[in-house]
């Protein structure tokens, strides 16, 4: 990336808008899944069934232990870079398009706890 020239560099406080070029393709404003994302109402779903996966091993390994931040934390650390979507109004026809939204952070949470604990409660003595 090259520095912009003397004449040209912007001003203490002054923020330039990202042009379309500098963009991710994820954009906040038209998010899209990619493979390795959890969508959870589809099952099939590369990066859904990750999660689901990767909380059944979680659950296995703490089946005596109840839903919290650390359990929270344990199963996210296992899944980097991943965003959690859902669909607008419940629309999903399996195989079409959705319209897909990104979770809220207390949504993630829920769904986790939800997940979770229903592994947990195949593994606890």
């Amino acid at each position: 990336r090259q520095r912009p020239s003397s004449h040209n560099r912007e001003m203490p406080g002054h923020r330039q808008p990202r042009s379309s070029h500098n963009q991710r393709p994820d954009d906040e404003q038209h998010p899209e899944p990619r493979d390795e994302d959890i969508c959870i109402e589809r099952k099939a779903h590369s990066g859904t069934q990750a999660f689901r996966r990767t909380v059944r091993n979680v659950a296995k390994s703490n089946a005596d232990t109840r839903f919290g931040p650390d359990i929270y934390k344990q199963i996210l650390h296992r899944l980097p870079g991943r965003k959690f979507f859902h669909v607008v109004d419940g629309y999903y026809v399996d195989g079409y398009d959705a319209n897909w939204v990104p979770m809220a952070k207390r949504e993630m949470i829920n769904i986790v706890a939800k997940y979770y604990e229903e592994e947990r409660a195949k593994f606890a003595s």
